[in-house]
């Protein structure tokens, strides 16, 4: 065999094909389709004559030109030796195609996302592409960092923004951040984002200063505002302000010293349109100037509710005892911490209170009487909300009913308990947070009058009481005529029975005679009903208190004759009787 250069363009290494290892070349020719000696399956959408979108064929041995084609399809040479052109035209080759890699994907960061970073951060970048592969990614003008994909075809990094960081504090925008293939054949196109960037904020430790204020420095994005507070890190004293929008990276701010010592936390928090939020925060201790002894809590003239827990707390000089007491009560130690005492949560009685709290150079009850620092505060706890019972209302008239559902107001902490005529045993209710309460009390067969009282309690103590009067309506009866009993024809014949003094009774005879009535004092109502033909009757009588339904009940009648069956069973015309609709809850 001779070698002999294959017609080929060489896309990169020159113009000639003397060797192959690696070489790209555009085939020129195909006449036929790959034939069963091809080493992997086609791609599923492969057509006779018509390739797939990206191939990479190899060739091992080539007869004739049936390794070239009219496609601009890149091939590459695997062999390490010279492509053997051979005077037979039977030589043997293979032909192998195979699938396209994946697109390359970006998921982070997103299109046109507003980052904030600091000096010595990165930008964290991730995305998706063909697995095992090595991509290679970075942003325009930095340099690129090359990764291998995961076997789960996701691969991650980080890109510095040290160079993207302006020295001038202002935003840099537009950077485009790229990822795409390296050392692949004809790869897809990269993908890319467009982000901007700035600066967060940072603030730098403060001393103990001198002078009665501290100062804070630090770095910001040129354009933003800040927002800062010096407070305690119990939450109180706390010192609030703001630093203008400034056209310098660079910001400072003086913070009045606190009355109390203790340990603050110095916040910035940095607002840049269109970008999130920025915070920094660094932590100082401040000693009070000439402070002995403060009360903090309870401030004076403070009011409270009665259900508040109160925590005496102020701050004091090192080395010193701490006592209080509240009204005439016995001196209780509190406890020290940095400069700061606290007491024991509490709860007291509405009216004016007074505190009083010592500090001393020694141990209470000490041989020797150090000097003493004594401070007082007033301050008042404001009276229970009262307990005032809404429904029902003071003489209400109910229908009857199983339940009655008592609703009011009372004071948010308090427990309210419910009793029914004065029964020893009670109910607990519940308030909700707009200070309402419900309790369920059982009234069924409960006719005639009753009272229900409402006491509420907090922390075991009773704060005031609410009670009502309320009746249970007696329901409708039907005694006359009694069921199944009949009467002579063209006779007018009573009907009649009991309930509630003074309801309103409307009685129908088949829905269509309606006769009205009331209950008298004596809590009997009765009529008379029309001359009637020989016929079974269907009467109802429906009681009612001031329109609301009590209940309806009804009676099947006979009116016969000489002619009449001697049978007088009911034949369904009455409906089940009907009570209160109300009759399961009263509420």
């Amino acid at each position: 065999m001779a070698t002999k250069p294959v017609m080929c363009k060489i896309v990169f290494g020159g113009t000639e094909c003397d060797h192959y290892n690696d070489a790209l070349f555009y085939a020129e020719e195909i006449n036929d389709a790959p034939t069963d000696d091809t080493k992997d399956p086609l791609p599923s959408d492969y057509k006779d004559g018509d390739l797939p979108y990206y191939i990479t064929a190899s060739c091992n041995s080539i007869r004739g030109q049936n390794c070239m084609g009219p496609f601009s399809k890149v091939v590459q040479w695997e062999d390490n030796d010279n492509i053997y052109w051979s005077d037979k035209n039977n030589e043997e080759w293979t032909f192998t195609i195979n699938d396209p890699v994946a697109d390359i994907k970006l998921i982070n960061p997103k299109e046109n996302a507003h980052l904030i970073t600091f000096e010595g951060m990165g930008v964290d970048v991730s995305g998706t592409a063909e697995p095992e592969k090595k991509i290679e990614y970075g942003y325009d003008g930095g340099s690129a960092t090359v990764v291998t994909v995961g076997a789960d075809g996701k691969w991650s990094g980080s890109i510095s923004t040290n160079l993207l960081l302006k020295p001038d504090g202002s935003i840099t925008k537009d950077v485009n951040i790229y990822a795409r293939y390296k050392d692949v054949v004809n790869p897809p196109a990269q993908d890319m984002r467009k982000i901007s960037i700035a600066r967060g904020v940072t603030v730098n430790p403060a001393g103990q200063p001198d002078t009665g204020s501290y100062s804070f420095d630090g770095i910001a994005s040129l354009g933003s505002h800040l927002d800062y507070s010096l407070c305690s890190d119990k939450g109180q004293p706390c010192t609030k302000g703001k630093i203008p929008a400034s056209h310098l990276k660079n910001w400072s701010v003086d913070v009045s010293l606190p009355d109390s010592s203790g340990i603050y936390d110095f916040n910035v928090i940095q607002h840049l349109d269109d970008f999130p939020d920025s915070t920094a925060m660094v932590g100082v201790y401040t000693k009070a100037q000439d402070v002995r002894l403060t009360i903090n809590i309870p401030k004076e003239g403070a009011h409270y509710s009665v259900s508040d827990y109160i925590t005496p707390a102020g701050n004091v000089d090192g080395g010193l005892t701490v006592q209080y007491r509240i009204d005439s009560g016995a001196n209780q130690l509190a406890s020290l911490d940095h400069g700061t005492w606290q007491g024991e949560p509490g709860q007291y009685l509405p009216g004016a209170h007074t505190i009083t709290v010592t500090a001393t150079g020694g141990k209470p009850g000490g041989a020797s009487a150090p000097e003493s620092y004594d401070e007082t505060n007033n301050f008042i706890v404001d009276a229970a909300t009262p307990v005032i019972i809404d429904y029902p209302a003071n003489n209400q008239l109910l229908p009857p009913a199983d339940t009655l559902t008592v609703t009011g107001k009372a004071e948010l902490s308090a427990t309210v308990v419910c009793q029914l005529d004065g029964h020893p045993g009670t109910l607990p209710g519940t308030v909700t947070k707009e200070g309402r309460f419900t309790c369920t009390l059982n009234i069924k067969d409960a006719t005639g009058k009753h009272t229900v009282t409402v006491m509420q309690m907090i922390n075991g103590q009773a704060f005031g009481q609410d009670s009502h009067d309320f009746s249970v309506a007696r329901p409708l009866t039907m005694t006359t005529p009694a069921e199944g009993g009949s009467v002579l024809e063209n006779t007018r014949y009573p009907v009649g029975g009991s309930g509630e003094p003074g309801a309103d009774v409307e009685v129908r005879i088949d829905d269509w005679t309606v006769i009205k009535t009331k209950v008298d004092s004596t809590g009997q109502w009765g009529i008379h009903v029309p001359d009637s033909g020989a016929a079974r009757y269907a009467i109802t009588a429906t009681g009612k208190i001031n329109g609301t339904l009590v209940n309806s009940l009804c009676r099947e009648v006979s009116v016969i004759n000489k002619r009449s069956p001697a049978d007088s069973a009911n034949t369904g015309l009455c409906k089940k009787d009907v009570i209160s609709s109300n009759s399961k809850d009263n509420k």
